[in-house]
């Protein structure tokens, strides 16, 4: 703050609410005593969207021409583009296109179509009303195809193909600070999303791009790792299928002869397992395309491409070469040793080229990995448990609440106990019955309502949306049940109980089955 009212080039622009978060738009602020701002990418913004007062992404300045965003091409964002030929780069999805800072890469890289999805629609009109014509009226390009949706939800009802899939720094780490898990959560980072991310890239060149904090990436590893298993013993297990099917329609003889060979079903091709260390690269970028100088930071963005086939001899000697041009960190790239504890998880055909003596960890990453390794231990997220963020098996602001309703809980059961006793109110048998049924009640309420929440995200995006409509329809329907109950069973109230359990327990069987 100090800065922001010292500094005469920061300017406050606007500020917007809506039911996603809180949008700031300010003219674009350098990072404190970072005397290389000119080669940051900071210079070039015309203003900066920040997120929760805490995400920023930047307004570019932009004259419409390829000529006028060369200067990207320097940054380690753009690599992903530069390894692969301009045939390969013709198809670009952006998942959280922000300002578009992503979608100006993907032009760079010569992206012929670019189609950028954004979840709050208060982002684009930012950008469009403070970029316009003197950022290229990006948003209204025709190479550019814009849908304001969830990411995990536009790739789950789409049938296209893309060459490059980015998702680039999507998240706010404001409500994940307070331990609201509930409002950062999302469906972009499980295994399921990621098998998503493989199945709608193109060819044999298809690329997943990701940026991510280099303090995640023990979160992150064995997220990638355990897709890209599960999506090959799938197709191993369709292309099993098909040869079974094929040698079942052929003639006996040809049977015969295929049984036999090397390429039957038994021969060593269908049981030859891929290394899946050969489709994946992470480099630490430092310094990033507007991020502040390696001094200042001990947090870096990490630069994780995924190809749906082995990179290539020339693409991995491109990525060295930029690596090393730009003081980057290659923490697993095919070829070389990975870096500790993702060794491990990575493990090379080559067994040699991941002895631990090969193996030489900073003394910055020693730091970092000994504090994030309790999470390299947790399963992978999933749809099912889709918290990519909980670094923790049980998060410490998750034990902080509990214990605090469990105080209050007791605080109020202590005032209705010494209110009873006052007015001499005794409890019957029935009456501490009725107790118990409205707490437990209560709690299926609880639980219903967190699993319906969290399920609903998938389909409906975004939190706040779950949990509207997940309340209106849970307490709509409570009313209808309870209006019905006490007009059908008002004599036996009993019955509507004996009635409605079975009635529950096949509906969940049917559901199950």
């Amino acid at each position: 703050l100090h800065y922001q009212l010292t500094n005469p080039a920061f300017k406050h622009l606007s500020t917007q609410w809506n039911s996603f978060s809180r949008i700031d738009v300010t003219t674009q602020m350098y990072y404190q005593n970072n005397n290389n701002a000119e080669n940051t990418g900071r210079s070039k913004a015309l203003a900066a969207i920040a997120i929760d007062a805490d995400a920023d992404t930047p307004i570019f300045k932009w004259n419409g021409s390829m000529s006028d965003i060369q200067w990207m091409k320097e940054y380690m964002d753009y690599m992903p583009y530069e390894i692969t030929s301009n045939n390969n780069n013709n198809n670009t999805l952006v998942i959280g296109s922000g300002g578009g800072e992503d979608v100006l890469v993907a032009l760079a890289g010569g992206a012929k179509n670019v189609t950028a999805v954004e979840l709050n629609p208060l982002i684009i009109s930012a950008a469009k009303r403070f970029g316009g014509s003197l950022a290229g009226n990006l948003y209204d390009r025709k190479d550019v195809h814009l849908f304001i949706d969830d990411g995990r939800r536009f790739i789950s009802s789409t049938n296209s193909k893309y060459d490059k899939i980015v998702i680039k720094l999507v998240d706010s780490w404001a409500a994940q600070l307070a331990g609201g898990y509930a409002l950062s959560e999302n469906y972009l980072y499980t295994v399921e999303a990621f098998k998503q991310y493989m199945q709608h890239l193109n060819g044999n060149n298809g690329m997943l791009v990701m940026v991510r904090w280099n303090i995640e990436l023990p979160r992150l590893m064995p997220l990638v790792v355990e897709s890209l298993k599960q999506q090959e013993a799938k197709e191993k297990t369709i292309t099993a299928a098909t040869t079974t099917a094929t040698l079942a329609a052929a003639p006996q003889a040809e049977r015969g002869a295929a049984g036999s060979g090397s390429a039957g079903v038994g021969g060593p091709q269908t049981n030859s397992i891929q290394d899946i260390s050969k489709q994946i690269v992470v480099v630490e970028d430092r310094p990033g395309l507007f991020f502040a100088s390696n001094n200042q930071r001990n947090v870096y963005p990490v630069l994780v491409m995924v190809k749906n086939s082995p990179f290539t001899s020339s693409e991995l000697d491109l990525i060295k070469a930029r690596a090393a041009r730009n003081d980057a960190r290659v923490i697993a790239i095919p070829g070389l040793p990975i870096q500790p504890p993702y060794d491990k998880l990575l493990v090379s055909s080559n067994a040699g080229l991941n002895e631990p003596k090969q193996q030489i960890l900073s003394p910055l990453s020693k730091t970092i990995y000994s504090q994030e390794l309790s999470s390299f231990g947790m399963k992978p997220p999933t749809d099912d448990s889709p918290f990519y963020f909980a670094k923790e098996k049980i998060p410490a602001q998750l034990v902080l609440l509990l214990e605090t309703v469990l105080g209050v809980s007791a605080v109020l059961s202590f005032l209705l106990v010494y209110y009873s006793k006052a007015n001499k109110i005794r409890l019957t048998a029935s009456s501490r019955l009725h107790v118990i049924f409205v707490i437990l009640i209560g709690l299926g309420f609880i639980f219903l309502e967190i699993t319906f929440i969290q399920k609903f995200l998938l389909l409906l995006g975004t939190p706040i949306m779950a949990l509207t409509v997940i309340l209106f329809s849970i307490l709509l329907s409570s009313g209808i049940g309870a209006y019905l109950s006490g007009r059908l069973f008002s004599k036996n109230p009993y019955r509507a109980v004996i009635i409605s359990i079975p009635i529950l327990v096949g509906i969940l069987l049917a559901h199950y089955t």
